[in-house]
């Protein structure tokens, strides 16, 4: 694995930031909704109102999450996880990753953004980038919420949803071809022949039970 970035690697990540924002929000607050509907309330809402408390927010949920999730999930999970194969290795980890949280009602917008994140790193071979981009993403939302206040309820109506679908669907596709960029590199992210010991394939067992069992209690209490 590498660690070297330029300017082109830069733009590419703040591309598909911004693009994931942009492209699932309506997605993530339809999902939101549903769960409300459910009789499950996320509460995660927060309210920023000086720049003291933006800047506090920015290093809470932007910058610490970024370093911290990163290193763990695509720097030991995700790259662990793929001498089962890279698309296995994608979906567990950005699965984990979602479960992690333990908010039913975010689950769907993390775990497509657990999936762009082992993507960016897996095509990159670049651990920074996924960090990068783990930042930019949740300083996105901090700035937004920051400048406009807590997001509005998701409104049900024939033309949100083929909004909602319109976005989904352009956004993955121009994620897609932004993501294809980073394989210009060698890969040299993943362990080649190295098989883990039994004990270990059990450990990723646990941890997928524990926090599905954590964020089952979540959507019950």
């Amino acid at each position: 694995m590498h660690f070297q970035i330029n300017h082109k690697d830069i733009l590419g990540i703040i591309l598909i930031g911004g693009m994931c924002v942009a492209s699932f929000v309506l997605l993530q607050g339809a999902t939101v909704q549903l769960f409300e509907l459910m009789g499950y309330k996320s509460g995660g809402d927060i309210t920023i109102d000086t720049g003291y408390e933006y800047l506090i927010y920015i290093i809470i949920l932007a910058v610490i999450p970024a370093i911290v999730e990163e290193l763990i999930f695509r720097g030991i999970v995700l790259r662990g996880l793929t001498q089962f194969g890279k698309t296995k290795a994608v979906l567990a980890s950005a699965l984990l990753f979602s479960l992690f949280h333990l908010s039913p009602a975010q689950t769907v917008y993390q775990f497509i953004l657990g999936v762009v994140l082992a993507l960016v790193v897996i095509n990159s071979g670049n651990l920074i980038l996924g960090i990068l981009f783990h930042f930019f993403n949740n300083f996105l939302i901090v700035t937004y919420t920051f400048l406009m206040g807590p997001g509005e309820d998701f409104l049900w109506s024939t033309k949100t949803i083929i909004t909602l679908i319109l976005l989904a669907v352009l956004g993955a596709v121009l994620i897609w071809e932004c993501l294809k960029r980073f394989k210009r590199r060698p890969n040299e992210f993943e362990f080649g022949e190295k098989r883990f010991f039994a004990p270990e394939n059990f450990g990723y067992l646990v941890c997928v039970l524990v926090a599905g069992g954590v964020w089952i209690l979540q959507l019950l209490g």
